[in-house]
């Protein structure tokens, strides 16, 4: 990928108009090379940390407001020779935030139960889609998954990124119409949306139909929760309504 076809990337991820933003966010591998872009509005400087090393590389401004790269060498101990690193973006005051690249993180597209649900005959898609609890690669965080098949773009938005939606863009399955993105370092209790671009260009924030959890009225953000750690209380319901006739 050359600088022009970088530049359209990136203005394209400006304009609210990705459908991949991991085509030109996150790390790229170029032989012994790991090119990594990122985006950080606002940011005066950001500086990449490898996690294991503590090495750390200052990214240089791309010449697009809020877009750094940098080029860091691969990790040959790695499977895709991407080492774990984590950013420090810096801002006017002193200011700073360390994040994980999620676009160093692939989307987990179960197949099967995608295509099972593309004919309406998957009926646990409650697994799939909403906000789950996991890990990935050895870090935990949240995997977020909506259907927006007509959707121009999607954002997560939430109190973990000052509801700011275009720093978290999510990953477009062009086959089944599923938008997804890992989140790394977040957990349970986390507010969140989805900031939705239609394909009319009006851009709504929208609550996760299948949110495990959610804000009481009149506050309407959807919370992130590990329902594998709710306590059924209803034993005693269920018994009744075995020998009850209704």
């Amino acid at each position: 990928m050359d600088r022009n076809e970088l530049a359209n990337g990136f203005l394209t991820v400006v304009s609210g108009n990705a459908k991949h933003p991991e085509a030109v966010m996150g790390p790229k591998v170029f032989g012994d090379e790991v090119f990594v872009s990122c985006y950080f509005p606002r940011a005066l400087r950001v500086v990449l940390r490898i996690d294991e090393s503590r090495e750390e590389y200052e990214m240089e401004p791309f010449g697009i407001n809020g877009f750094f790269t940098v080029a860091i060498p691969a990790d040959k101990k790695a499977y895709n020779k991407i080492p774990h690193y984590t950013y420090e973006a810096k801002y006017e005051g002193g200011g700073s935030w360390f994040i994980k690249d999620h676009y160093a993180f692939n989307p987990t597209v179960d197949e099967a139960a995608y295509e099972a649900f593309s004919r309406g005959v998957n009926y646990e898609i409650y697994k799939l889609l909403g906000a789950h609890v996991t890990e990935i690669d050895g870090v935990k965080g949240v995997r977020f998954a909506v259907w927006a098949p007509n959707a121009i773009n999607v954002n997560i938005v939430g109190n973990f990124n000052n509801w700011e939606g275009k720093r978290f863009q999510m990953i477009f399955n062009d086959r089944y119409g599923v938008w997804e993105l890992f989140v790394p370092g977040i957990g349970e209790g986390q507010i969140y949306k989805y900031e939705i671009k239609s394909s009319g260009g009006l851009t709504v924030l929208k609550s996760d139909p299948y949110a495990f959890h959610a804000e009481k009225r009149p506050n309407n953000a959807s919370v992130v929760f590990d329902i594998d750690k709710y306590k059924w209380n209803d034993a005693n319901y269920l018994k009744k309504r075995d020998v009850v006739d209704y």
